[in-house]
């Protein structure tokens, strides 16, 4: 396995300054979202293949994980962007993760940006200014809170 498809460090001490934050303010924890780019993209898979029941939605764009572990994610809300040309993070990342996904059951949303367009490593530009995504993130309520 990759280290980039592995739990870090520094993935799980973000998890547990969420989990200080969540402890100390009035959140409501069934409307937490998950997002990251490009390492961060790898974050959002591998935080939610960890702990699968503490968002309700996640949105990783030019990241990837472990195909592996894809069945981990089948009742979870994903919208995934990624760039054809991303001469930084290998689209095969996200694609191989998205088709996994469905292959265990899931039903995920993929938005892949085609070469033509020269977004490179740059897909979190089209895919935050996506307001359809926006709202359809804002949909999504986690039933398992």
């Amino acid at each position: 396995m990759s280290k980039v498809f592995e739990f870090s460090e520094d993935l799980g001490k973000a998890h547990e300054i969420l989990q200080h934050v969540l402890t100390e303010y009035n959140i409501d924890t069934s409307r937490l979202y998950s997002t990251g780019l490009s390492q961060g993209g790898y974050g959002t898979f591998n935080l939610n293949i960890k702990y699968p029941n503490l968002f309700a939605a996640m949105v990783p764009i030019a990241g990837g994980g472990d195909p592996a572990e894809a069945n981990k994610l089948i009742d979870k809300p994903i919208w995934a962007f990624h760039a054809e040309d991303d001469a930084v993070i290998p689209v095969a990342h996200t694609r191989d993760m998205i088709e996994a996904i469905k292959h265990a059951g899931g039903s995920p949303i993929y938005t892949e940006y085609p070469k033509e367009l020269g977004y490179n490593h740059g897909s979190w530009v089209p895919a935050y200014a996506n307001s359809e995504m926006i709202e359809w993130v804002f949909k999504q309520v986690n039933k398992k809170q």
